[in-house]
């Protein structure tokens, strides 16, 4: 297994660290690779966990699928495998999570 995300990328204030795979109707990501999203932001990443966000990424056929993993999930040691399917509704926008973790 990789030790490394596929993607980083920033906007204004927010990290985003991605996982990526690609499938025909389905993919999952096992739960060892979304712990080392969240291992690599919290070591690399120099910020607040308001601003760091770990998503998930699926492209079947023709459509992309996005979900994002919430910190509680990690905290809490209740990550699990996790299937996006062509079905799946996408759970991340990049202009909701500009504003989205403002409890932290």
């Amino acid at each position: 297994m990789n030790p490394l995300l596929d993607l980083i990328g920033r906007r204004k204030n927010h990290v985003y660290s991605f996982e990526c795979k690609n499938g025909s109707y389905a993919v999952t990501i096992p739960k060892e690779q979304i712990v080392k999203l969240f291992q690599f932001l919290e070591f690399f990443i120099p910020t607040e966990r308001k601003f760091k966000h770990s998503v998930l990424v699926a492209h079947l056929k023709k459509e992309w699928k996005m979900k994002e993993v919430s910190w509680l999930d990690y905290d809490n040691d209740t990550l699990e495998n996790v299937t996006i399917t062509r079905d799946s509704r996408s759970t991340f926008n990049i202009e909701r999570g500009l504003d989205r973790y403002k409890r932290y």
